[in-house]
């Protein structure tokens, strides 16, 4: 762990400058379960041995003026807390806990309503697909409800699959890092930059939060007592933030291409990137959703121009 914060930035190949993670701080408790009305993207980024195997929570809400945006409401490592946190927990271990946290923000709910999507890093080493492919079939909770399992319908790897679980919800993604990661950066910068990823405000390590609010026309001084898991999800966003600000674009001295990695003071900090990943799984996946939504309108409003400048009927 690194909780030591940087008093600086680190230069214009930063991909988002501490200024920038304060603009985009906003005062929000660490959501651990389904808010009502709300969706939510999971991003899961899996592993055994030598990261962390994280899993960010994007709760997904409209803004009157920047349209669909996305707030990180949880962050959750699964260490084995039975080693002391030296390793993660068994890939059983981890399918089980991702199913846990898939329902926690459904509700009481059909099967996944309220899920937009799981988005699973690919590149982990094929350590995926020893949780996927476990998750295709239908499931029973550990209050003995029924669930149905989970595939990727786009993915070539499980076309086969289609057929032999009919069942399965069409909610996981498999995001190649190698094919999209330099594209998923970029999607990541340009919406922080819209403002439109909202993180908590930094947590001091206290009991409690407090907020201001009016109440009557005047400001009253509210303190939230804080549960253990809503101070560990404020902790691990907080080591998000060091890991998106550690985070560099390099370009190669032909200035023809470039990539995005740890940058060599973070590197010998020790500092991970598994945080940061996740982080731009759901970023690619907003980018998507609001993309998806600005070509819905632009028809839209291609059709209402239709309508009213259409050529009028002449009777003869």
């Amino acid at each position: 762990m690194y909780y030591n914060k940087p008093t600086q930035d680190g230069g214009e190949d930063q991909i988002a400058s501490w200024g920038a993670i304060r603009r985009n701080e906003t005062f929000m408790l660490p959501r651990l379960y389904w808010n009502p009305g709300s969706k939510y993207i999971i991003a899961f980024d899996p592993c055994r041995l030598n990261d962390n195997a994280i899993v960010l929570v994007g709760e997904l809400y409209e803004d009157s003026q920047l349209g669909l945006c996305m707030k990180i409401v949880n962050c959750i490592n699964m260490i084995d807390k039975n080693t002391g946190n030296k390793y993660k927990l068994s890939l059983p271990e981890q399918r089980a806990k991702l199913k846990s946290i898939i329902l926690k923000y459904n509700g009481q709910n059909a099967d996944y309503e309220y899920i937009d999507s799981i988005q699973f890093d690919l590149g982990a080493g094929g350590q995926p697909f020893g949780i996927i492919d476990d998750m295709l079939d239908d499931w029973t909770d550990d209050k003995g409800r029924k669930h149905r399992g989970f595939i990727d319908k786009t993915s070539e790897i499980y076309q086969t699959y289609i057929g032999k679980f009919p069942n399965a919800a069409d909610k996981i993604r498999l995001v190649s890092p190698k094919k999209y990661r330099t594209q998923m950066f970029q999607e990541f910068i340009e919406l922080f930059d819209l403002g439109v990823i909202k993180l908590p405000h930094e947590y001091d390590g206290r009991d409690y939060i407090t907020n201001m609010t009016v109440v009557d026309g005047e400001e009253v001084q509210e303190d939230y007592k804080l549960s253990n898991e809503e101070k560990v999800a404020l902790t691990e966003i907080d080591l998000l933030k060091n890991e998106i600000t550690a985070m560099q674009k390099i370009t190669n001295a032909d200035k023809t291409s470039e990539t995005y990695q740890l940058s060599k003071e973070a590197e010998r900090k020790g500092y991970h990137d598994d945080r940061c990943y996740a982080m731009i799984l759901l970023a690619h996946r907003l980018y998507e959703l609001r993309h998806k939504n600005a070509v819905q309108k632009k028809d839209e409003n291609q059709e209402i121009t239709f309508m009213r400048f259409r050529s009028p009927k002449v009777y003869k």
